[in-house]
């Protein structure tokens, strides 16, 4: 109890500004911490999920006795989800190049004496929320942020040409990421099962035998 004293005493010495913003900053890290777990385990949960699509068509061949080993067993995985992957990736990836060479074709035929794309920086610039954060000095840190941030500027989109095009190339681009990662983590997911699953299939154990009659 004695070696909590010196704290107590720096805490009641403290203003009442230092302390709110000592437990802003307490709750910042806890739910800081909290998301990053949530969105591990989610991801984890995703993944197990994802790897739940070998089952189907390999009981099928196992059943039917067409996969006898290990390796044949990763083999079938592998060049089954490899299809998967490019039949489900093909038509974003093409979208992409199409939507890529029009919008290309455009900054061209608009570029000026600056660089080709200089528009692009500044139509996604007016989709920014700007937020403002009151500053002040805390434990001698001057410019220390001491409340919570308030909006200065929302979003302000310019609907002309140059704002179409770039938020419809944007839309394109984040939905060309977005179908590239889950194919990706799909086929890493079910490559993974493979490789796991495939020994334990066709192992031979006595732990769960008995010969007892």
């Amino acid at each position: 109890m004695i070696r909590f004293l010196p704290y107590l005493n720096f805490l009641i010495k403290l203003t009442e500004r230092d302390r709110r913003i000592i437990v802003a900053l307490l709750i910042v890290l806890i739910v800081a911490f909290v998301l990053i777990a949530y969105i591990g385990n989610g991801i984890r949960a995703l993944m197990r999920r994802y790897s739940k699509g070998i089952d189907s068509y390999m009981h099928k061949l196992c059943s039917a006795e067409l996969v006898t080993n290990p390796r044949q067993f990763f083999a079938q995985v592998f060049k089954k989800e490899t299809k998967r992957l490019y039949f489900s990736t093909r038509w974003v990836l093409r979208i992409f190049m199409v939507s890529f060479v029009l919008f290309y074709i455009y900054a061209a035929s608009v570029q000026g004496d600056g660089p080709m794309f200089a528009f692009v920086g500044e139509r996604l610039n007016d989709l920014k929320i700007i937020f403002e954060v009151p500053k002040g000095e805390f434990f001698g840190i001057s410019n220390f942020p001491i409340d919570w941030p308030r909006i200065a500027r929302g979003p302000q989109p310019q609907f002309t040409l140059e704002g179409i095009s770039t938020y419809l190339m944007f839309i394109v681009t984040v939905a060309t990421i977005f179908g590239i990662t889950t194919s990706t983590m799909k086929f890493i997911a079910r490559l993974n099962r493979a490789k796991k699953k495939g020994p334990e299939v066709f192992t031979k154990s006595l732990d769960d035998t008995s010969f007892v009659k």
